[in-house]
């Protein structure tokens, strides 16, 4: 039987090819398909396993990273209410003999004008929860100003609303001129600030 002819009877007779295998290949070769096969449901596995890490490590990252930012902007602002008068005195327009009233003085005017109904509960809130409240004299006349602080690293439009809104508020619990100012490291040139005084501070410490 020649060559030919076995093959013949191979492709005629699928038990016989595989006799024939089974006497020509080892073991090890004919395991040779599901090995790879093998091989390759474990590397998909493997990549599954390293995609879902990673995914976990990206939104911990991310995390992290608003952490950071929100502990950057937090000191941004202790650094801003220390340094209140320094900044105030020397921004543009400029005030003088700048000063961070005492708390309870404040709180007191405040009450007084809820008690006149000059202001309701929830608005003397509101402006006492500003970064900081100086007063001033303005240069020029002299006249005693309030001036209602918003800082933040980045300036936005809520920094702006937020200090004129508690500067409008205070002006009409106490009857005084009242300006709001907003102090950031950056200030967006594109940024709508009228009404507000914008003040820029890089944030290192003024002594």
């Amino acid at each position: 039987m020649d060559t030919l002819e076995i093959i013949r009877q191979m492709k005629a007779d699928p038990a016989l090819a595989e006799e024939m295998r089974a006497v020509i290949l080892d073991e090890e070769l004919r395991r040779l398909p599901e090995v790879v096969r093998e091989l390759a449901d474990s590397v998909k596995a493997f990549q599954a396993s390293v995609i879902s890490k990673f995914d976990k490590l990206d939104g911990r990252m991310d995390r992290l990273d608003g952490h950071i930012s929100n502990l950057s902007g937090n000191e941004y602002e202790r650094q801003v209410i220390r340094n209140i008068p320094t900044i105030l005195g020397y921004s543009e327009p400029a005030f003088r003999d700048v000063r961070m009233p005492d708390k309870n003085e404040l709180i007191k005017l405040l009450d007084e004008a809820v008690e006149a109904n000059r202001l309701t509960v929830d608005e003397a809130r509101t402006a006492i929860l500003a970064n900081s409240i100086a007063v001033a004299s303005a240069k020029g006349d002299g006249q005693k100003v309030w001036l209602v602080v918003e800082a933040s690293v980045t300036i936005d439009e809520q920094d702006v609303s937020r200090a004129k809104d508690r500067a409008s508020i205070l002006a009409r619990g106490i009857g005084e001129a009242s300006y709001g100012v907003v102090v950031g490291a950056h200030i967006p040139d594109e940024l709508p600030t009228e009404g507000v005084i914008a003040v820029h501070f890089a944030g290192k410490r003024i002594n």
